[in-house]
């Protein structure tokens, strides 16, 4: 009988141990995918500034 509750113990630590490396894990993943985010809105920044080009340089060839 004392075997089992040490097997039981022995789950429970070992549960434990995995449900803290997941949380380190998924905080992990949330800072990169934060960072991403902010990667792709430098991005996108830098797409509408280049329609803005675009478009400038279209009227000025039409202008010539």
């Amino acid at each position: 009988m004392s075997s089992k509750v040490e097997t039981t113990d022995t789950v429970d630590i070992r549960l434990d141990g995995h449900e803290r490396e997941c949380a380190l894990r998924y905080e992990f993943i949330e800072r990169r995918l934060d960072e991403g985010s902010k990667k792709f809105l430098r991005i996108e920044n830098m797409l509408w500034g280049l329609y803005g080009l675009v478009a400038v340089a279209v009227a000025y060839m039409k202008v010539m």
